[in-house]
């Protein structure tokens, strides 16, 4: 197949729906032969910071010399984002400036979806049920990494943990669980408890556990919970750890809109055999990276790789990490646009905290769209119900998606919790507009946080978010760092 064909077999497969569970990627695994399976593999699950920590490892990893595949999801814009090889210093510093270096080419994506699609025949003459989109991406994605000759593999999971499809790695290096909050509980369930189990499904035997400290973003409930369904899972599963990190662990942190500079108490360098020791390293290190999550993303990709890098090429590869759509300014004056793919409770929480540090005092225009299986009413209270900042308009939209919420509905929900404001009397005088069509949200937010000489605020949706990125891009030429 050339490059349309295999893009058009991955559209017709979406018909076969998002279905958790492994069978049929072992299935589709083992015909081909189990590419990449004995690589060594830094896997990564979380509801929230996910995506920033594979970028950051993948990219300490090929500043240390390593040929490192980076698997991610969803794309911002382009499809071939999700498929990545980094293998130096150069490489990194290359990608840092053009976003599009190092993804898998139209050609090479071709030749893996056609070597799928031809395991995915026999499959069926097997009698496996058709794979799904992800599972045949996620296999591409494989295929690509052994024949680039990857040294390392850099996973982030796609949807929980235990049934995903990156599950499929045997014996994971390290094991990565970022911040786990309350997402998709159609799929993963209704309690932390559950949530938290689907997560920690990615510990192996052997693999070394390290996990974000839940006492620094959930509530002492909750916290508990998650705590112990990881050391759960790591003495079920014969791993080693957990090792956790927290803030406490960041000091001397400084920012502005031109990045944020810290220093990081990294675990000493035994971690790499599984023991805990006081020869702990502190570093130095600065990020473009503005979301006040980052920090603790930093140290979670550090500490993945504690033993293999070096703490320069730790320094390095943070420094030279970008991640679009995640508290990313888009564009610096006339107006300050800022977007951030927030599209959960916890994640509205952690933009909120963001506009509070950077945006204090400030006067803010938001332009919002959310999928209607989301809880889109906490997640607006949340970012809508700070007296840090000034809100001047609300503009709702609709985004390109079947998920969708229709946006009179979302500026209906928006109105009710403006109106009921305590916070900031000016709020009552706002009256949400909506359009379906995003680009006239967009069109219409912008001119108004000029007339208002505020700064635009775009969240909701990593959906949306690449969307509206490309049309600030538009106008801007390029995105400004």
């Amino acid at each position: 197949m050339n490059y349309s064909e295999a893009r058009a077999f991955l559209d017709s497969s979406m018909k076969f729906g998002s279905k958790l569970g492994l069978e049929r990627m072992s299935g589709l695994m083992s015909i081909l032969g189990e590419p990449a399976m004995d690589t060594p593999c830094i896997h990564i699950a979380g509801t929230n910071g996910k995506g920033s920590v594979t970028t950051m490892t993948g990219n300490i990893l090929a500043c240390s010399g390593f040929r490192t595949g980076i698997y991610t999801s969803p794309y911002i814009h382009r499809f071939s984002e999700r498929i990545r090889v980094l293998g130096s210093a150069e490489d990194v510093r290359k990608f840092s400036v053009d976003e599009s270096f190092g993804e898998i080419g139209e050609s090479e994506l071709a030749a893996c979806i056609t070597e799928v699609k031809d395991a995915v025949v026999l499959m069926l003459e097997e009698g496996y049920e058709h794979p799904t989109e992800f599972e045949i991406v996620t296999a591409a994605a494989f295929l690509y990494f052994e024949k680039m000759s990857c040294e390392y593999i850099v996973l982030e999971t796609g949807l929980g943990g235990r049934l995903d499809s990156t599950n499929v790695v045997r014996s994971p290096l390290v094991c990565v669980i970022t911040a786990i909050g309350y997402d998709h509980m159609d799929r993963l369930g209704n309690s932390i408890r559950e949530i938290a189990t689907e997560k920690a499904g990615i510990i192996k035997s052997g693999s070394r556990v390290i996990m974000l400290d839940p006492d620094d973003y959930a509530g002492p409930d909750d916290a508990g919970v998650i705590r112990d369904m990881i050391e759960k899972a790591v003495i079920d599963k014969n791993a080693i750890g957990p090792f956790v990190v927290s803030r406490d662990r960041i000091t001397d942190l400084k920012y502005s809109f031109e990045g944020q500079s810290f220093f990081l108490q990294l675990f000493g360098s035994s971690v790499n055999e599984g023991v805990k020791d006081d020869r702990d390293v502190r570093i130095q290190v600065s990020t473009s990276l503005l979301g006040s999550f980052q920090p603790v993303n930093c140290l979670l990709a550090a500490a993945a790789v504690s033993g293999i890098s070096r703490p320069d090429s730790i320094v390095e590869g943070i420094k030279a990490s970008r991640w679009p759509g995640r508290f990313e300014v888009i564009r610096q004056d006339s107006p300050l646009v800022i977007i951030d793919g927030a599209h959960n409770l916890q994640g509205a929480s952690a933009l909120r905290d963001s506009l509070e540090k950077f945006c204090s005092g400030m006067d803010m225009v938001f332009l919002c769209g959310v999928m209607r299986d989301k809880d889109y009413k906490a997640i607006l209270s949340e970012v809508l119900g700070s007296n840090s900042y000034n809100i001047k308009g609300v503009i709702c939209t609709r985004p390109d998606n079947p998920r969708a919420l229709p946006s009179a509905e979302l500026a209906s929900v928006a109105q009710e919790i403006l109106d009921n404001s305590s916070i900031n009397s000016y709020n009552n005088l706002v009256k949400p507009l909506y359009f379906d069509n995003v680009r006239k949200a967009l069109g219409s937010a912008f001119d108004l946080a000029v007339s208002m000489k505020s700064a635009l605020m775009i969240f909701g949706s990593l959906y949306m978010a690449g969307e509206v990125r490309q049309m600030i891009c538009e106008r801007n030429d390029k995105p400004e760092r």
